[in-house]
């Protein structure tokens, strides 16, 4: 069985041992075809991705050979299939793999199962999943390959589906009492700006306050709001909400009692006893 990873560099193992893929479009031809997980991705499309709008004089014939290859370094990884899990299909080409061979996948699998079963599982069981599945992050998704829009979507697509998880986990560990331990991961997020900035900074205040550091979580609310304001986007109200929270020392800001659950999707502020 190979398994094909892209939360991170691209990569496909065999028995524990990485393999390289040669060829820059070959590359590019395995990155989009995993990003269509399995479904059909068609010549136009893959062609966009190779080659955008300079394409070479003969862009099906191109296209075909490159296939050929890729299907020719695949086959050599799985000498024991007589036929390539690389299939032609009516006007485009799929990638046949189960779930089990695609790290994304099984990540985004396990991100679901954590949403099924989290109304019924202590804090302590959602962290430990939670980590299990962020740990198959190597870095960016499908860092290295110079994609096109197919790539690039998937990127993004995997990244929210990432970012979402890191704010439940969050919620979870502050449910727990971990506040001090998250600093450092919250604090890192915060750096670059992105669409879940704002909620991190609401956990990364709330985690300096239960830390005896005020003026530190404070300081946060400035910066966070600023990063978002110079980024084009209007904050909310959520961080000015937990800033007055923390000025009038909110007893919601305190240790939640183990019983009550967090609203994953929402404030810990607006969390209901």
């Amino acid at each position: 069985m190979l398994e094909f990873n892209v939360l991170g560099p691209l990569e496909v193992r065999r028995k524990g041992a990485s393999h390289t893929i040669y060829g820059a479009c070959q590359r590019i031809l395995l990155a989009a075809l995993l990003a269509h997980e399995g479904q059909v991705a068609t010549r136009e499309a893959l062609m966009d991705e190779l080659w955008g709008t300079g394409r070479p004089e003969s862009p099906d014939n191109a296209l075909q050979a490159d296939i050929s290859r890729l299907r020719r370094q695949l086959a050599k990884l799985e000498p024991e299939h007589r036929r390539s899990r690389l299939r032609g299909h009516g006007a485009g080409y799929r990638l046949v793999l189960d779930d089990a061979e695609f790290d994304a996948r099984t990540f985004i699998d396990s991100m679901r199962e954590v949403d099924r079963h989290a109304p019924g599982w202590s804090p302590e069981q959602s962290v430990v999943r939670i980590r299990a599945a962020i740990s198959r992050w190597r870095g960016q998704a499908f860092a290295g390959v110079t994609g096109g829009r197919i790539c690039q979507g998937a990127h993004r697509r995997y990244e929210q589906a990432r970012l979402r998880a890191l704010e439940s986990l969050f919620d979870a560990e502050l449910q727990l009492g971990n506040h001090r331990l998250i600093v450092p991961e919250l604090r890192e997020l915060i750096g670059t700006y992105s669409p879940h900035q704002e909620r991190f900074g609401e956990q990364l205040m709330i985690s300096l306050y239960r830390s005896g550091r005020q003026a530190k979580a404070l300081e946060i609310c400035r910066r966070v709001g600023k990063m978002l304001r110079d980024a084009g986007a209007t904050p909310s109200g959520r961080l000015h909400e937990c800033e007055q929270a923390i000025l009038r020392h909110d007893s919601r800001l305190a240790m939640p009692a183990p019983a009550v659950p967090i609203d994953r999707a929402g404030s810990l502020l607006r969390t209901t006893r």
